[in-house]
């Protein structure tokens, strides 16, 4: 699951906000400036597009997100939320 939710948000920042995804991109980039340059806007739409493909609600303090949290933990944080969501019987 980690790895198809890695995948969902890179292909949303390159394909669907239209955002150059550097091909160096690991899980230690960070999201923001000195990453891959999503401002708060764009973090809000990416939110907005993980939470409608994997019917999860990233709390809103998570997705005002801080500017040096790495695309790892973005992917870590929706596998936790979803596993809680399937626990909870959500998107079954």
């Amino acid at each position: 699951m980690r790895d198809e939710i890695r995948a969902f948000i890179l292909t949303t920042i390159g394909e669907v906000m239209n955002l150059p995804v550097p091909e160096d991109t690991t899980d230690a980039t960070p999201l923001g400036e000195t990453g891959l340059g999503l401002e708060s806007l764009s973090r809000l739409e990416l939110m907005i597009q993980i939470e409608g493909a994997y019917a999860v609600e990233v709390p809103e303090a998570d997705s005002d997100g801080q500017q040096d949290t790495t695309l790892g933990e973005l992917v870590d944080a929706v596998v936790a939320l979803r596993g809680g969501a399937l626990a909870d019987g959500v998107g079954r």
